[in-house]
């Protein structure tokens, strides 16, 4: 399995109806007997970091939930017991979820890839986004007031406390733009660690040992995975084919059973390993050869789409 992808997660589709039952809350049904899983994709995170936005944002709130399933959590950001759900049926429950959590982290997820996008480019990002990551401000474009406490836990980075520096003499100067990437990936992690994103190792009876990511069934786990990954630029995890590590890879995604490298360990053993399988099929070319194989035979058996690169390597070994 090295170089693999590690697959992603699932999440809890109930499988009922979802209504807005007021300007305020989210009604989703659990049908028990039409509950589905599905693999979040890269649109979803799309998807999500539009919501908050007006005008229609309640009804494409409903939308999304009906498609990706609820957030389902607690005020302080907690997995929502699921034996607490109000039954309506004998094979049917129901639960809630107040719009103004769909809209905030949808805001601030938004905000997370505007800034990151900003300071790419060698800028600050703008004060209205900064203000949604340091208080618990609802979805508008401009917040009025910056408070002390985040909701769901998530860090609160008031500018009085990081953005700008901490007490002293450092006191109201401006974070260097490296401190300031410094404090997107710090929000990053804590959406992974705050939202549970995990590693699961699996034993199959078809592929052995497997490593894949686990979010519970729970879409914010699948969020905050995507939000991750899109700030890296990268379509997903792997694990380097030369140092069995995992990490994220940005770009072109290599073809199934294709070696594949961290950055650390990069193009140098890529095309140190490349040369090194290519020694290997030269020399079994060559004892193919010597047992009476004949050039043709011999590319059908190592897949060379040549016959004159066959000969070739038996010519050299002569």
């Amino acid at each position: 399995m090295l170089g693999a992808f590690v697959p992603n997660g699932v999440v809890f589709i109930p499988g009922g109806q979802v209504t807005l039952v007021s300007d305020t809350v989210l009604r989703w049904e659990v049908h028990w007997s039409a509950v589905s899983f599905k693999t979040p994709t890269r649109a979803m995170l799309d998807s999500f970091i539009q919501l908050w936005q007006e005008p229609g944002a309640n009804e494409r709130i409903r939308k999304f939930a009906e498609r990706w399933g609820p957030l389902a959590i607690q005020g302080d950001g907690t997995h929502l017991d699921m034996g607490k759900l109000e039954p309506v049926g004998p094979d049917d429950s129901c639960g809630s979820d107040y719009l103004i959590a769909w809209k905030y982290l949808s805001r601030r997820a938004y905000s997370v890839l505007k800034i990151a996008a900003e300071l790419e480019k060698g800028g600050r990002g703008k004060e209205s986004e900064w203000e949604i990551l340091s208080s618990p401000q609802g979805a508008g474009p401009s917040p009025d007031d910056v408070c002390s406490v985040s909701p769901f836990r998530l860090p609160n980075w008031s500018r009085r406390e990081r953005i700008l520096g901490t007490g002293g003499h450092t006191y109201g100067v401006p974070l260097p733009l490296e401190g300031l990437k410094g404090v997107i990936a710090e929000e990053v992690s804590a959406w992974l660690g705050k939202f549970g994103v995990k590693l699961e190792v699996n034993w199959l009876p078809r592929f052995n040992w497997q490593l894949q990511i686990f979010f519970s069934g729970w879409l914010l786990s699948a969020v905050a995975l995507q939000l991750a990954l899109a700030v890296m630029h990268a379509d997903g995890l792997y694990i380097c084919s030369e140092c069995d590590r995992l990490y994220a890879r940005a770009g072109k995604r290599p073809n199934a059973g294709e070696q594949n490298y961290c950055p650390k360990c990069g193009r140098t053993k890529a095309v140190e390993n490349a040369g090194r399988r290519l020694r290997q099929r030269r020399a079994e070319a060559r004892r193919l050869h010597a047992a009476g194989n004949s050039a043709l035979e011999i590319a059908k058996v190592l897949s060379v789409r040549k016959v004159q690169t066959v000969k070739g390597w038996i010519a050299k070994g002569k």
